[in-house]
C-alpha cells in the first residue's frame, strides 16, 4: 500500500489509482514466486 502511495506521489497524484495498485500487486507476486510452475510448464 505504501509503495502505491509513493508511486502516486511521484506522479503528482494525491491518491494511488488502479495502475499503481496493479503494479504493486504484480511485483508482490513476482517476489513471492506465485505462478512460477505454470509458466515453466507452458514453455
Amino acid at each position: 500500500m505504501e509503495e502505491a502511495r509513493a508511486r502516486a506521489a511521484a506522479a503528482g497524484r494525491r491518491y494511488p489509482n488502479l495502475i499503481d495498485n496493479m503494479h504493486v500487486a504484480a511485483k508482490a507476486r513476482r517476489v513471492a514466486g506465485v505462478g512460477e510452475t505454470a509458466r515453466d510448464e507452458a514453455e
